[in-house]
Order: C-alpha cells, then sequence, then structure tokens
C-alpha cells in the first residue's frame, strides 16, 4: 500500500491501515463487475474524499445491486440486516468493516448507502485528519442526551456523515446526499451535557408486570372433570403471584404467564404428561424469560383415568413455584446494558433514519 500523491502533507505512518480513508488506495477505477464464472475479487477502499455522493471503491449508489456486489467482490454478512460485508485482501488484519446497504433481500435491490464501522474504537481516525481532507469542520451535530463523548458530523452536501468518539471518528456513512440530510432532524446543533449514566438507573423499581395469563390443555384418552374451571383457578392463581419482584397488571403493554399441560394415556404403558410454566416480561433494564417443565407419572391400567388422579398437582405447584422465583432472581439481578451499547443504538437509529426514511419521523434519539 501506498501513500496518495494527493496529500503531501500528511506523513506516512507504517500503521497506514489504518487511516485507510486518508492514505490508501488505488487511483485507477476498478474493474467492471467480473464476468459470473469469475472468482469474486477482494474489495479496495478508496479515500474518503473520493465519495462523490454517488460512488465510492467501485460501488455505485442506486445502481450497483445485491447480487451484482456478491458477484463482484469477497463477501459476508453485513452488519446491518440486508447488508453486505465486502472483504478486503487480508480482510482479517483490516481495522474496520464496509457494509454495503440494501432496503431488502431483493438480488435485484441497488445500493442504498455504505456504512464503514472499526472493529475498534481506539483505531479510529482522528476528526482532524478527516476535517482536512473534507475541506472544513463540517457541520457539529449532537443528540438530546448522551452519557459519552460522541457527536455528529455532517458533510450533508457530500453524503457524508462522521460519527466521532472522542474525537475519533469510528464510523462512517456515504449516501445519497439528499437522503443524508433527512438523518439531521433528530440531531441539534448545541453540545448536550454529558449525563451521568448511573444515575437514570438509581430509582427504578425492580420489578416486572405482566399482563396476559393463559392456560392450555393437551389430553388424549385422559379426563379433566371441568376444564373451565380449572383454567380459571390457575389463572387466579398466577394473577395472585406473591413475589416481590412480579405482579399481574392487565394495563402492562408487555408480559405473559402461561402454564401448558401435556397428557397423553396409554392403557399398555407408563408414560409422562408435562406441565411447563412460563414468565416473559419487560425488566427493569429490557426483556427476561424463564420455564420450567415437571413430568408427572401416568401409569398403566386404568379404564378411566382422570387427570386429578395423577400427580398433576404437584407438578402444576412445582413448575408455577420455580419459574416465580426464577423469575424474581432475574429481575432482582438484572443490570442496565453497557454504556456504549446505548451508544451504539443511538447511532443505530440514525442508520435506520437514513434508510427508511419514507417511514420514520424527526424526532429523539433516545426514548
Amino acid at each position: 500500500m501506498r501513500l496518495s500523491p494527493c496529500i503531501p502533507c500528511i506523513p506516512y505512518i507504517p500503521y497506514v491501515r489504518s487511516l485507510f480513508v486518508i492514505t490508501v488506495l488505488l487511483c485507477g477505477v476498478l474493474p467492471a463487475a467480473s464476468p459470473a464464472f469469475a472468482d469474486p475479487l477482494p474489495f479496495t477502499a478508496d479515500k474518503i474524499e473520493s465519495f462523490n455522493g454517488r460512488s465510492w471503491g467501485g460501488l455505485i449508489l442506486g445502481v450497483t445491486t445485491q447480487d451484482g456486489v456478491k458477484r463482484q467482490f469477497r463477501n459476508g454478512r453485513g452488519e446491518y440486516s440486508t447488508s453486505v460485508e465486502v472483504k478486503q485482501e487480508n480482510d482479517s488484519s483490516i481495522p474496520y468493516r464496509v457494509s454495503a446497504l440494501y432496503i431488502n433481500k431483493d438480488k435485484n435491490a441497488t445500493l442504498d448507502g455504505i456504512c464503514i464501522r472499526y472493529k475498534n474504537e481506539v483505531e479510529g481516525i482522528p476528526l482532524s485528519k478527516l476535517q482536512a481532507v473534507l475541506d472544513g469542520p463540517g457541520e457539529v451535530l449532537y443528540p438530546e442526551r448522551r452519557y459519552e463523548n460522541w457527536k455528529i458530523v455532517s458533510y450533508a452536501r457530500r453524503g457524508i456523515l462522521l460519527f466521532v468518539f472522542n474525537e475519533r471518528v469510528v464510523q462512517l456513512l456515504l449516501g445519497f446526499p439528499d437522503r443524508v440530510r433527512n438523518t439531521l432532524p433528530l440531531l441539534r446543533d448545541r453540545a448536550s451535557a454529558i449525563e451521568n449514566y448511573e444515575d437514570q438507573f438509581r430509582s427504578r423499581e425492580r420489578v416486572l408486570a405482566f399482563a396476559n395469563t393463559d392456560v392450555t390443555f393437551d389430553l388424549k384418552k385422559i379426563r379433566l372433570d371441568n376444564p373451565r374451571r380449572e383454567e380459571r383457578d390457575l389463572e387466579r392463581d398466577m394473577e395472585r403471584v406473591s413475589s416481590r419482584a412480579l405482579h399481574f397488571d392487565s394495563s402492562a403493554s408487555t408480559g405473559s404467564y402461561r402454564v401448558s399441560v401435556t397428557a397423553h394415556y396409554d392403557y399398555d404403558k407408563d408414560k409422562d404428561g408435562t406441565v411447563t410454566a412460563s414468565l416473559s416480561g419487560t425488566g427493569p433494564f429490557g426483556p427476561l424469560s424463564t420455564s420450567k417443565s415437571v413430568t408427572f407419572r401416568l401409569y398403566k391400567g386404568e379404564d378411566d383415568m382422570r387427570l386429578e388422579d395423577t400427580r398433576y398437582y404437584r407438578a402444576v405447584t412445582e413448575a408455577m413455584r420455580t419459574v416465580e422465583r426464577d423469575m424474581t432472581v432475574l429481575v432482582e439481578r438484572q443490570q442496565p446494558p453497557p454504556v456504549e451499547t446505548v451508544r451504539r443504538a443511538d447511532w443505530d437509529k440514525l442508520i435506520d433514519k437514513y434508510r427508511f426514511h419514507s417511514k420514520s419521523g424527526s424526532g429523539s434519539l433516545v426514548d
């Protein structure tokens, strides 16, 4: 690899691969798509400043199809849904990934955008170096709330967004200029304070509410005298759960408590019935779920087998009490997501705003 002759002011750095946007690349045009019978070629990243709002490194927005990019370049699964990673020579040693973004999985879908993300944030490009080659500071924008030192630098007229963390560019979006401009209402030009991430969780209640209860029976050759009454009795028990971290709330938007009973009787041999209890819902820091199955014996040789005559009730009690205890522990031990996960989610919202601009409106990045 060699330095670009277009930027003589930047000194040679041995680890030139980590500064690909400034230093790397072949100045010639990549060949047209290879014949169908040829092996895909490794992708060669171009200088970021060469992106003209339409093409970069042989990828052309609105032209390169999903099938075409897979035929032309070595590839893998991209970092976003319906995206394709284009792989470079010695890809495992390259510190960043390049994902070609598509609106759906249709092989004829055309390229919607390009996302470049560094695998390790400390290897990102110093913001000042990119500002120098992009001819100016760009438009600096901030989210409504943030817990780390990050911001977005927009070159909307060129179709470029820089995702900046601690003054290093660790992710880039290359896209249609008008579409890039459509992402900006999610941001503001006044720097937001960097809040203490832990503060928002100090008074959060550690409880999981569930709104739905459900009981089902799958019985064969075995009798239950009053199925509807049994269902109501179990549902009342579920709604009266006494755990300190669980409660039934019919107004809750999520959460369910389910009990299912399966018992298929065989006159000629012993078999097992099964009771499965499951609980799911939104805990203090995100979704949680757990389940417990308990078996009970169905002994052979009964002419009129009734569910009530088996160890069914003991199995129901064990399954329900176990799942309630397990969920209580999960709720009380659940921790908030790492702060970097929150930032990544905010960045993903910007990418989604770009990709699905016609379906999403403006608003805060923080729910």
